[in-house]
């Protein structure tokens, strides 16, 4: 690791089932130059419960895999906030400009 590299806690990775699919929170990837990428995997109950299996989304945002699409831009705005009010059905998983979860994986069944 060079020194301008920061060591990042690891977050415990943890599964569960939510709103029609399973979330796999903080898993670690790691790449080829040392570095690993946290990432969230979310499934199908059937890939998740059954064992089928299918291709995978990857989609990779610029503003973090934790704040919620709701919460995106506040105390200082609340234009994006305001934006996410009307967009329906919004999952506990939905985060700003990345594939909202609930539908990609519970309704079209495409992990993520």
């Amino acid at each position: 690791m060079t020194s301008d590299q920061t060591v990042h806690p690891k977050y415990k990775t943890s599964t569960s089932d939510v709103e029609g699919y399973t979330r796999i929170k903080h898993v670690y990837i790691p790449m080829r130059d040392g570095i690993e990428l946290c990432a969230d995997i979310f499934l199908p109950l059937s890939s998740s419960k059954d064992g089928a299996k299918a291709p995978v989304l990857c989609s990779l945002g610029p503003y973090g895999k934790d704040i919620h699409a709701s919460e995106f831009g506040l105390p200082k705005t609340d234009i994006y906030a305001n934006m996410y009010k009307s967009i329906k059905p919004l999952g506990p998983d939905a985060c700003f400009e990345l594939p909202e979860p609930m539908l990609w994986v519970s309704v079209l069944a495409q992990p993520l």
